[in-house]
């Protein structure tokens, strides 16, 4: 299995390395042009880069009185299956904010516009597994301990860092993807560098990592899951 065959993230990034973490959003079957392949591609997947440059659209076509300014999207994962995503936008503190939500079909169904009581860049640019969101505040409550993808990163290579394993983590790419009904995520994360899968896991919205299965290159480390789902040394190699 290829570790990184999104079609929509891109592999690069503006400094010209991979992005270490993926993030796919499971959404209805849509059609598009792909430019590369020359040809129209089915998906069911989106990417956060989708969602924030259809809310900018929407913005535009409705004719909303909000000033992007230099704002990023920050881009929120319900528990609840109401919504694909949304996407909230709020350059400053005391400043006008504005919040989009997205039906399945990758479609904004619903907006509001109020006064910013945070700052945009005062959250993760993804947040997964948010119980309520706010035009305000973006999020309802605190900020800390919150589930962004990098963090499920790090949790999945904590795993992996506690059975002694020689991992260059800053290699690490890990891709995380969003099921339909949201009721958990699934993924899986490249460690050595290799274009190749080795460790494939699920994780719920708490943040609790489950192990489904390794690579042969893991498994050579000496590894093998548990019942529970975690890694540990293999009875070979505690002998």
């Amino acid at each position: 299995m290829l570790l990184l065959s999104s079609a929509f993230n891109p592999l690069f990034g503006s400094d010209g390395r991979r992005p270490r973490v993926f993030l796919n959003l499971g959404c209805n079957s849509y059609t598009y042009r792909d430019p590369n392949l020359k040809a129209s591609i089915t998906a069911n997947v989106a990417a956060p880069e989708q969602l924030d440059a259809t809310a900018r659209l929407y913005a535009k076509q409705h004719k909303l009185n909000f000033d992007f300014g230099r704002s990023e999207a920050r881009i929120f994962i319900l528990r609840s299956t109401n919504y694909l995503a949304c996407a909230w936008y709020a350059p400053s503190k005391g400043q006008p904010a504005l919040l989009c939500m997205f039906d399945f079909d990758r479609r904004v169904v619903n907006h509001g516009v109020g006064t910013a009581t945070r700052a945009g860049d005062e959250l993760p640019r993804i947040v997964l597994g948010v119980d309520a969101v706010r035009v305000e505040s973006g999020i309802a409550g605190g900020v800390t301990n919150l589930l962004s993808p990098e963090r499920v990163a790090s949790l999945v290579g904590d795993l992996v860092r506690e059975q002694n394993v020689e991992v260059d983590f800053e290699i690490q790419q890990t891709i995380i993807s969003v099921p339909l009904d949201h009721r958990y995520l699934t993924g899986s994360a490249d460690l050595f560098g290799n274009y190749r899968a080795d460790i494939w896991f699920r994780v719920d919205f708490d943040g609790d990592v489950s192990v489904k299965s390794i690579s042969t290159v893991l498994a050579s480390k000496s590894l093998e899951i548990t019942e529970e789902g975690k890694l540990k040394r293999t009875a070979k190699a505690e002998q």
